[in-house]
């Protein structure tokens, strides 16, 4: 149903309508009030269709409106009424167009605003936001440091998340690639490094149509890479993120997708690190988006088992947007399940 000030809105024609015809019968040049026959209202109809028009009465509702009218008066009157009428001709060819330029402001009116934020309160984009600046500061002031390098990178990839454009996205994605490479440079070996690398390729991926396929490889290598040095970084995200890589990606011959590897990583980064929501939770999003009934079932309780003591372990500021995620996700995927059709067994299909 559209918001009450919308509908409003689309009868402003008909009320600008009615508005004429109250300044036709009010205020059309009547001279004298009298009381003359009452008429019925089809002669009221068709004197203003006809045009012959100096009528002495007409009926509003249950009220009796009476004006003796000059001629003079009846012209002038009923060409207001003729312009009204073009006018709303016009509205109504029009209003789709009005509408659609005018309808978030209208249902911004008839909403009530979302509390802002009190100025100087941390929110996660502000967190990220400030760890940008401060490891880029970081990065700035000793170039050298690969460990600083990586940092610098992770905290690009948090601050594109609140990117509020794919310019502002790729501008920063590409920063976060830069001091990676550098430190690469020095250092083949920092798992961490690799694992950023591929994380803000993917970000610059986000922006692109067609080039993002031409990304995928070396994330994918990168990431590879990631777990060979350090298959623990990031709570097993290396595996992690390969596995949505997998599961994501268009399939052979387009590209690398692949629901055989994708379920092998998600499975091998629940099991290096079941304690975090963020590996069961990918793989029983994979489950569900491949309708795998048998599987996802036991995903989901085992999630739902282990979802109180994660809340506990991973607590703070900083993982209030984590958790915001987590628990939109959970109940999404509870939803879609109670929703969907139960499995049949394997002999019952035909």
């Amino acid at each position: 149903m559209a918001p009450k000030s919308m509908c409003s809105f689309q009868g402003t024609s008909r009320r600008v309508f009615q508005a004429g015809l109250c300044h036709f019968w009010f205020f059309g040049g009547h001279k004298a009030v009298v009381r003359p026959v009452p008429i019925p209202n089809t002669a009221v109809k068709r004197s203003i269709a006809d045009g012959s028009g100096c009528i002495a009465s007409a009926r509003v509702g249950s009220r009796q409106i009476f004006a003796k009218r000059s001629p003079n008066a009846c012209f002038g009157s009923f060409s207001f009424v003729a312009i009204g009428a073009v006018f709303v001709l016009l509205m109504e060819a029009m209003r789709p167009k009005i509408l659609s330029m005018t309808g978030a402001w209208l249902l911004a009116l008839c909403l009530p605003a979302a509390d802002a934020p009190a100025p100087g309160a941390s929110t996660p984009a502000r967190r990220a936001e400030e760890a940008y600046h401060d490891a880029r500061a970081l990065h700035d002031a000793q170039p050298t440091n690969t460990t600083a390098a990586w940092r610098f990178a992770s905290a690009c990839f948090d601050e594109c998340e609140f990117a509020q454009n794919n310019a502002d996205r790729a501008r920063v994605a590409k920063e976060g690639i830069l001091a990676c490479r550098q430190a690469l440079a020095s250092d083949p070996a920092l798992a961490p490094a690799h694992y950023y690398l591929a994380m803000d390729l993917g970000q610059v991926a986000r922006t692109e149509l067609w080039g993002a396929l031409s990304l995928l490889g070396e994330m994918e290598k990168e990431w590879q890479t990631a777990i060979k040095l350090d298959e623990d970084f990031d709570f097993a995200g290396a595996d992690r993120n390969l596995g949505l890589l997998y599961r994501d990606a268009p399939n052979w011959p387009v590209s690398l997708g692949s629901r055989t590897n994708a379920r092998q990583h998600l499975l091998r980064a629940v099991w290096l690190h079941p304690e975090y929501p963020e590996n069961p939770l990918c793989l029983l999003e994979a489950y569900v988006k491949w309708n795998d009934h048998a599987d996802s079932a036991p995903a989901a309780k085992a999630l739902e088992q282990m979802l109180p003591e994660a809340r506990n372990k991973f607590s703070g500021p900083a993982w209030e947007s984590s958790w915001d995620s987590w628990d939109n996700r959970w109940t999404a995927l509870q939803r879609e399940m109670s929703q969907r059709p139960e499995a049949t067994a394997p002999h019952n299909k035909k």
